[in-house]
């Protein structure tokens, strides 16, 4: 049997962890915060790889 594993870290590929999942009281704020957010972070990554 053999492992994933990461070649940089030569770890396990999978990985665990414990989560708490709650429900979201306004979903279109929710969304609407998600594509902000990466909105905001394409707009860094661009002005980076711009110079």
């Amino acid at each position: 049997m053999t492992e994933n594993l990461s070649p940089i870290t030569k770890t396990p590929e999978y990985k665990y962890c414990a989560v708490n999942v709650e429900r979201i009281a306004d979903q279109r704020a929710a969304e609407q915060y998600v594509i902000d957010e990466y909105s905001k972070l394409k707009a860094r990554l661009r002005e980076s790889a711009m110079g």
